[in-house]
């Protein structure tokens, strides 16, 4: 009987005849309430045809009547697939009562309320994933920067420190301890991770400008320049590597270098009103030079 039931509605479903596939359903389930892979059907229907209201009687019948993991994880992705955002943290929740250390299910809750902007659940959920991933560093740094975001740099900065025992190689999780340290003013310190990411991998821009910029706070204006050139020397160079050149080139008394750089940035449309302030003292430190 139900195999019949199933066939016939994914036959109306698979025409897209969404509505006489729920009314198939329904009825059957007027007098079996409580079959889970009916229901499991019904729910596919229903979010197909966008019926949120139907949808939403779906979902209490199942949260409310099942106890099988397996049905509710299905469930949960069908409505976190089609962007039922509350209903599908509300199953997976129920889910997670049953199967607490399912780790797919704490990531899948972290996009959810990261969706809905509840950043301190989604901390939450990035805690339980590393709970159960120690050594997973992408939840580390993401975790670090949702950290950071809410104001909680000293937990950021344990954290990292944390993994880095375990990783103390990772170029990522170095350049973002590096940044934490030295927002703390840790410059001595934030050198030595910058330095380590940066010669792990030395084409990536964001690692060449942490530590030109370290490297300039520490009163290094040589050593600054040498790791900025290459940024200086592109046509497109980005503006954070124009702030610290700004701020050695007076030191270094590098004027053919400093008109070079004004020449490259001069009338691009990226260039925010408080960068051409910074443009007009380089401009004015050439005119006195």
């Amino acid at each position: 009987m139900i195999d019949k039931l199933t066939a016939q509605a994914n036959s109306l479903s698979g025409s897209g005849d969404f509505q006489g596939a729920i009314k198939l359903l329904e009825k059957y389930l007027e007098n079996n309430p409580g079959q889970q892979d009916i229901l499991l059907l019904l729910g596919k229907n229903c979010i197909a045809a966008g019926e949120h209201t139907r949808t939403e009687k779906v979902f209490r019948a199942i949260a409310d009547t099942s106890d099988d993991p397996e049905t509710l994880r299905a469930f949960g992705n069908m409505l976190y697939t089609h962007g039922e955002t509350a209903q599908a943290v509300a199953v997976y929740l129920k889910f997670l009562e049953l199967r607490p250390k399912n780790r797919a299910i704490w990531k899948k809750l972290v996009v959810l309320y990261l969706y809905t902007g509840d950043v301190e659940a989604a901390i939450d959920c990035f805690y339980r994933v590393i709970a159960l991933e120690p050594d997973n560093t992408d939840a580390h740094a993401e975790l670090s920067r949702l950290l950071f975001s809410r104001q909680r740099a000293d937990e950021a900065t344990e954290l990292l420190a944390g993994i880095l025992k375990i990783k103390p190689d990772d170029h990522e999780l170095c350049f973002l301890y590096a940044g934490l340290l030295a927002h703390s003013g840790k410059y001595g310190e934030a050198l030595i991770y910058s330095t380590r990411a940066f010669r792990g991998a030395p084409s990536n821009t964001g690692y060449r400008l942490r530590l030109s910029d370290i490297l300039e706070r520490l009163g290094e204006p040589d050593k600054t320049f040498d790791v900025l050139k290459p940024l200086l020397e592109d046509r497109n160079v980005p503006l954070d590597a124009v702030r610290i050149f700004a701020r050695i080139s007076p030191a270094l008394r590098m004027k053919y270098e400093a008109g070079l750089l004004i020449d490259y940035i001069s009338g691009r449309d990226d260039i925010p009103g408080a960068e051409e302030d910074m443009i007009k003292t380089i401009r004015d430190w050439l005119a006195r030079s």
